[in-house]
């Protein structure tokens, strides 16, 4: 066999482990119900979108539920088909990942090991399973640092790749708008080359083609193209904390720490050696970082640091390659990760196996009052705004109102949603177990939630 047949078929054994170890590991993480804010808003916005209500949110996410929207096709709610797109997603996007981090690299092993490590951090053992649109971002953003891959190591010159590259840099912008900096830095890398330059207009033109189709019910459903732009730079600013974000999205710092110091090493002999096709994911990594850190991010913070993972997981695997070579054990990097993903799993099953057969306590708890409220027509129940979402979601046989509408919709409010551990008598309060995985991931977020029954209506 020659060499280069014995490192594909390394590839397809490590690969193919990478892929059985994610999908199992997504199809035992399946959320019961709605969790966090934006999440029920996704789904109203699968049914019927209305952007300038909210439904979706900025930046919308478009191409994300067009994804859930072919599910539908087979899907019983818009819930299902969210979780089955991310799924889907993440269990493709390991292959992908796992395919173009080889070529980054040059390490077919290291490729697949490093696919796996991204997977198998807790933030994505968490969110990648959850109606998120980061799973599907992933899977098309390994797709365009193929492409590049191809084009920048002289593979191709031909029109197809850079076409690949531009649809695809046009579809991560379109399931997770954030992600434009890397996405477009990825996309002019034809540049990196002189005689790859004139692919980049190539790319870049297929990918401006592609974002007018994505975006474009938007813009009418908003009023045009300047309503869109408006719309799409109403950013609530969350810039503060990515270094701890970075450290979070590995793990409780006896799991982050190590691997932030075997990713420095293996910045070191990246360096050393000249490893330049790691700037197909480095680069796009620090403008990523830049463009959060200066603008702030809609999602959660250990979420919105994903591509400078990617970065820093492929320059991790590069320490552990040279850690293996001098110490002599070829196996040294492969049961490092090994040993890594089962302490991250172990490590994040408590809050996995609570929202596997628990629904979120905002869910549940909008559920409850739309089974008390079935006999009362005409009934209004007071919401907190950060629980807004889960009531308008899943509270069908009464009215919402916020909270501060009390002065108004007093006599017929009957119940009020509030977040936290209420005293009012006859309250009733719904909650998950704490945990460490959900005060580091989720800041605890909802993790309880009351029902305050207005006695006399209108009395908080």
């Amino acid at each position: 066999m020659t060499q280069e047949g014995s490192q594909s078929r390394r590839f397809v054994i490590a690969s193919g482990m990478a892929f059985v170890v994610v999908f199992v590991t997504r199809a035992l993480a399946f959320p019961h119900s709605w969790w966090l804010g934006v999440e029920p808003l996704l789904g109203m916005a699968v049914g019927a979108p209305d952007p300038a209500s909210g439904i979706p949110p900025s930046p919308g996410f478009p191409l994300y539920l067009d994804l859930a929207r072919l599910l539908m096709i087979k899907a019983e709610t818009p819930f299902v088909a969210l979780v089955v797109a991310a799924f889907l997603s993440s269990a493709a996007g390991a292959l992908l990942l796992a395919a173009a981090l080889r070529r980054t690299m040059r390490d077919a092993v290291g490729g697949a090991l490093a696919s796996l490590m991204l997977f198998m951090t807790p933030a994505m053992l968490v969110f990648s399973s959850t109606p998120a649109p980061e799973a599907s971002a992933l899977m098309f953003y390994a797709v365009a640092v193929y492409a590049a891959g191809r084009i920048v190591d002289g593979e191709t010159t031909g029109r197809r790749d850079a076409t690949i590259l531009g649809a695809a840099s046009a579809c991560v912008i379109g399931c997770q708008p954030e992600w434009v900096l890397a996405a477009a830095l990825v996309a002019v890398s034809p540049l990196i080359r002189k005689e790859t330059r004139r692919l980049s207009a190539v790319s870049v033109a297929i990918a401006g083609a592609v974002l007018v189709l994505v975006f474009m019910p938007f813009a009418k459903a908003l009023g045009g193209e300047a309503a869109l732009l408006r719309w799409l730079a109403e950013r609530p600013a969350a810039g503060e904390g990515l270094a701890i974000a970075l450290l979070n999205q590995a793990g409780p710092l006896w799991l982050s720490i190590p691997i932030a110091l075997i990713a420095l090493v293996g910045a070191w002999y990246a360096v050393r050696a000249r490893e330049r096709r790691l700037l197909l994911v480095a680069g796009p990594a620090v403008a990523h970082l830049a463009f959060v850190a200066l603008r702030g991010s809609a999602r959660e913070v250990v979420l919105a640091v994903v591509p400078i993972s990617v970065a820093l997981i492929a320059l991790c695997v590069r320490g552990m390659s040279a850690l293996s070579t001098r110490s002599g054990q070829p196996l040294l990097r492969i049961a490092i990760v090994a040993a890594y993903s089962l302490a991250s799993w172990i490590w994040t099953a408590p809050l996995l196996r609570a929202r596997l057969n628990v629904a979120p306590p905002p869910s549940k708890a909008a559920i409850w009052i739309d089974d008390h409220l079935a006999d009362e027509p005409g009934a209004v129940v007071l919401v907190a705004e950060e629980l807004r979402p889960h009531a308008s979601a899943l509270i069908t046989k009464a009215r919402i109102a916020d909270l501060a509408a009390v002065a108004t919709e007093g006599a017929r409010a009957r119940y009020a949603l509030v977040a936290g551990e209420s005293s009012e008598a006859g309250a009733v309060v719904f909650s998950w177990p704490d945990s460490a995985p959900l005060r580091l991931l989720a800041n605890s977020r909802l993790r309880v939630v009351s029902v305050v029954p207005l006695r006399p209506p209108g009395n908080l």
